[in-house]
């Protein structure tokens, strides 16, 4: 129930749904949820579709993509809506920069990639991380690191759960 709870006012659901509204190449706007409470909210507040979703694929360990797959067969086999790019937002990120969804969007049809997502700079340097190994001792989790200044290691990013592009 995170995605209801109110944050500042408003059910935590409700900024992804706000970003996507402010969107200008989005065409469309569906929920996929197999909680009627969720459901019951979007619905109650927004004038958007609401998929139901099946409990096969919103399990703990369900796969996303099961769930965006079947979101894209619904609408193609109950409305003849044939999708050509996915954007999936988690609600469980409240936050966006203004226009980054339509960013995003332009950069995957400017492009001859398949996806495109929003990341973040790691600040940590997992080649200078240790395990404790089988005896309980540090050591270095990449052994041929030794000499190697932390900026001449190349730049990692980590993907930050606002906004993913797809082609369909």
């Amino acid at each position: 129930g995170k995605n209801i709870m109110q944050l500042c006012g408003k059910p935590l659901i409700s900024y992804t749904i706000l970003s996507a509204m402010e969107s200008d190449l989005l065409d469309r706007l569906v929920v996929s949820t197999d909680s009627k409470k969720i459901a019951d909210v979007v619905s109650n507040n927004f004038d958007i579709e609401v998929i139901n979703r099946p409990a096969e694929y919103a399990r703990d360990n369900s796969p996303i993509e099961e769930a965006l797959i079947h979101g894209i067969e619904y609408l193609n086999s109950t409305i003849n809506y044939q999708a050509d790019i996915i954007v999936w937002m988690q609600p469980n990120v409240p936050i966006r920069d203004k226009g980054i969804i339509d960013k995003a969007i332009s950069m995957l049809l400017n492009s001859d990639a398949g996806s495109c997502i929003t990341c973040y700079e790691a600040t940590q340097i997992p080649e200078l991380m240790k395990v404790i190994n089988t005896e309980g001792f540090l050591e270095p989790c990449e052994k041929d690191i030794d000499g190697i200044r932390r900026q001449e290691l190349p730049r990692k990013f980590l993907a930050d759960g606002s906004v993913v592009v797809l082609r369909a």
